[in-house]
C-alpha cells in the first residue's frame, strides 16, 4: 500500500515533473500504438522484455526515436519503471488501476512449463519449484495463498543469511 511517507509527491513529482511529463507522452503513445481505441492502461502482459529495452534505448540516449519524436533516454525510462513496478506487482505489490494483464499463477505455471516443453514445475502437495532458481521466484512471487498471508518484507526472507548462519561464519 502507498502511503503518505512513501513521498510521491515531493519526493518524486516535485523532483522531475518534466521528466515525469514526458514518461506521460510516451505511454500516452504507446497506448494509441498498442491498444488503439482503448482508454489508457498499461497492457502488463504484451511486452515483458524490459531489461534489453532499457539497454537498447540506453544506447541511443541523446538521439531522437523517429516514431515517438522524442528522445530514446524517454522510452528507456518508461522501460526502466516497468521493470521495477513489474517485479514490485510481482512481489505482490498492489498494482496500479490502470493495468491491465497480470499474469495469474496458472498462466505463470503454464508459461512455464511451455517454455521448459516439460512437466508442470509446481507441485502443490509438496508446494515444492521443480525449476530454475529464477523461475522458483516468480513462480513463488505469483503463488496467491502466499501473497495473502505474507507480508512484502518478509517475502525474499529466505534469500538473506540468518542471524545465526552470520554468528556461524564469524564463529
Amino acid at each position: 500500500m502507498i502511503t503518505k511517507t512513501d513521498c510521491i509527491a515531493t519526493g518524486c513529482v516535485d523532483y522531475f515533473p518534466n521528466a515525469l511529463a514526458a514518461v506521460g507522452r510516451h505511454s500516452r503513445y504507446g497506448n494509441e500504438k498498442h491498444n488503439p481505441g482503448e482508454p489508457m492502461h498499461w497492457a502488463f502482459d504484451k511486452s515483458t522484455a524490459h531489461a534489453d529495452a532499457v539497454l537498447s534505448h540506453f544506447t541511443q540516449r541523446g538521439q531522437i526515436d523517429p516514431e515517438t519524436g522524442e528522445d530514446y533516454d524517454i522510452g528507456a525510462l518508461w522501460r526502466m519503471l516497468a521493470l521495477v513496478e513489474s517485479r514490485l506487482v510481482m512481489a505482490g505489490a498492489t498494482p496500479g488501476r490502470a493495468v491491465q494483464g497480470i499474469p495469474t499463477v496458472a498462466k505463470l505455471r503454464a508459461a512455464v512449463k511451455e517454455q521448459e516443453g516439460g512437466p508442470d514445475l509446481y507441485d502443490p502437495k509438496t508446494r515444492q519449484i521443480l525449476a530454475h532458481p529464477a523461475q522458483k521466484l516468480a513462480v513463488a512471487a505469483f503463488t496467491a495463498e502466499e501473497l495473502q498471508r505474507t507480508p512484502i518484507s518478509d517475502r525474499f526472507a529466505s534469500l538473506r543469511p540468518s542471524l545465526r548462519d552470520e554468528e556461524r561464519e564469524d564463529a
